[in-house]
């Protein structure tokens, strides 16, 4: 149960860095309140796109809603080693851009630095 509950935070995470970039907020410092409503929502909606295993997918619409409203800061606040063995975060960055937003470059999240492109 423990493992759900970390797979479910760590997938929310992941997913939440997209939203911040959604609401055309920049990906700056970290927010202090986290949602856990929004990391949970994000992570159900968003998991299977950000799974390390498989290849990448487009998200489907109701992932790109959730990351709309949610805290990307919050997102990567939460992307630790621990949760970068579930989730890769170059596919979180990719389903972020897919739902049309976008990170300031040199945005940290878990271990990745996101570039110029």
């Amino acid at each position: 149960m423990a493992n759900i509950k970390t797979q479910s935070l760590l997938l929310a995470t992941l997913i939440m860095v997209g939203a911040l970039i959604l609401s055309d907020s920049k990906v700056s410092g970290f927010s202090d309140n986290c949602d856990d409503n929004k990391l949970k929502e994000a992570g159900v909606q968003c998991f299977q796109y950000v799974k390390i295993s498989g290849p990448k997918i487009p998200p489907s619409k109701e992932c790109c809603d959730v990351l709309k409203n949610a805290d990307m800061n919050c997102i990567c606040k939460h992307v630790t080693p621990e949760v970068e063995k579930m989730v890769s975060v170059e596919k979180i960055v990719y389903v972020a851009q897919t739902c049309g937003l976008a990170f300031s470059p040199g945005t940290k999240c878990g271990s990745h630095t996101v570039r110029k492109d």
